[in-house]
């Protein structure tokens, strides 16, 4: 005999699958654009300080020093740019994927809203062009987005693990892109403020919420 499905569960499995379709549809583009155009695109300057970093196996001054591991790992070992264009265009759908689940969860929009949202920033002219430059902008968007995620998360369910991710995501993000640490700092305590006056914090206002504070500024120290 068969058992019944509750609407909870046929809810979860209908996003599970509305997930799985928006991913394989995404890779699928993603790929055919590859085809067509895999050029590296390189930027006077910045490409070149990455590219000899990745070649002499050191750190830039004033540049992201994880990004030339990864140009090592994926175009130095390989004698070609196209897994590191892969990897980026991986990038892209990862980050349209997040935003599509912030939306998903934040702002409880529809899918086929969020569908066609999520094929805009992934096709999004600025997106595929960052995708193939020897540059760290793709991989710094997308520990940004999932800074985002952990914050709006942790909006929903006030648990300290979301504060550690966001946090990590956080410091991922300045770790490819320096001019984005404004941002990451002042980002860093809103959702503990936002929480602080939500209708349902009276229990997170009282013991949750200075532990919270505390736990987040030495996690971010």
């Amino acid at each position: 005999m068969k058992r019944m499905r509750t609407p909870d569960s046929a809810s979860v499995s209908g996003e599970r699958r509305f997930f799985a379709v928006l991913i394989v549809v995404l890779l699928a583009v993603k790929l055919i654009l590859l085809g067509i155009d895999a050029l590296p695109r390189f930027f006077l300057g910045d490409s070149g300080i990455y590219i000899t970093a990745a070649l002499t196996h050191t750190a830039p001054q004033d540049r992201s020093c994880i990004y030339p591991w990864i140009i090592d790992w994926l175009a130095v070992r390989p004698r070609s740019f196209l897994p590191l264009l892969w990897a980026q265009a991986a990038s892209g759908v990862g980050i349209a994927l997040i935003a599509t689940l912030i939306l998903r969860r934040a702002f409880a929009l529809a899918r086929w809203l969020v569908a066609v949202l999520a094929a805009l920033v992934a096709l999004s002219p600025i997106q595929l062009f960052y995708e193939r430059m020897i540059m760290a902008e793709s991989w710094g968007l997308l520990g940004l987005t999932l800074m985002l995620l952990a914050g709006f998360s942790y909006l929903r369910q006030p648990r300290h693990g979301w504060l550690l991710m966001q946090v990590v995501a956080g410091i991922l993000t300045v770790s490819f892109r320096m001019n984005l640490l404004p941002f990451v700092l002042g980002f860093s305590l809103l959702p503990l403020l936002l929480r602080r006056f939500a209708p349902d914090g009276d229990a997170h206002r009282r013991w949750r919420l200075p532990l919270h504070l505390l736990m987040l500024v030495s996690a971010m120290i």
